[in-house]
């Protein structure tokens, strides 16, 4: 296992502990995760950026597998997970998109709204809007992107098989109080 999966995870938003089944279950709006201690709360900050994007413009086939991402020891307010579901330009009904870290903590399933993409292909685009209120979504440590929709999800050689996800963040300003940690194995 590597170190970044062994890193404590930061959590803001908690609900019930429940693993993350064979696919993702759509239209549930909660964080899943263990948590352990309070410690530390956060505000968020600054404008939505980037934080992991695989995405290109190669021509694409179905059947992502899960792509992987590390905050780098940096925590992060999650704002919004970004899948595509190209389908032979048939788009694909949304479904909802999750992180899962490496010791089965999940956060989500977001349910994703659909948005058009080339040629005006339907519901190409997935877009989960993580919810900021009462607390934020924190990350810090390695997640993977799971979408509940794998036989639609594209992907190509040039992202190495992986589904094409996007995770856009902003900054996490400790304020005191309040953050439950969740750590791995």
């Amino acid at each position: 296992m590597s170190r970044g999966f062994r890193r404590a995870l930061l959590v803001t938003a908690i609900a019930a502990p429940a693993p993350l089944a064979a696919g993702i279950a759509s239209g549930a709006d909660r964080a899943v995760a263990a948590p352990t201690a309070a410690s530390t709360s956060y505000s968020c900050t600054g404008a939505p950026t980037t934080l992991f994007d695989d995405t290109n413009t190669k021509a694409v086939s179905n059947w992502g597998s899960t792509p992987t991402f590390s905050t780098k020891g940096v925590p992060y307010c999650l704002s919004q997970i970004i899948t595509y579901h190209w389908d032979g330009g048939k788009g694909a009904a949304p479904g909802s998109i999750a992180l899962l870290a490496p010791n089965g903590t999940t956060l989500g399933p977001f349910k994703a709204m659909g948005s058009s993409g080339q040629g005006g292909a339907p519901n190409v685009n997935w877009t989960a809007k993580v919810p900021t209120s009462p607390k934020p979504v924190v990350i810090e440590g390695t997640y993977a992107c799971v979408d509940s929709s794998p036989a639609t999800w594209s992907q190509d050689a040039m992202s190495g098989g992986r589904g094409f996800c996007k995770v856009i963040v902003k900054k996490a300003l400790a304020s005191g109080g309040g953050v439950l940690r969740c750590t791995g194995p």
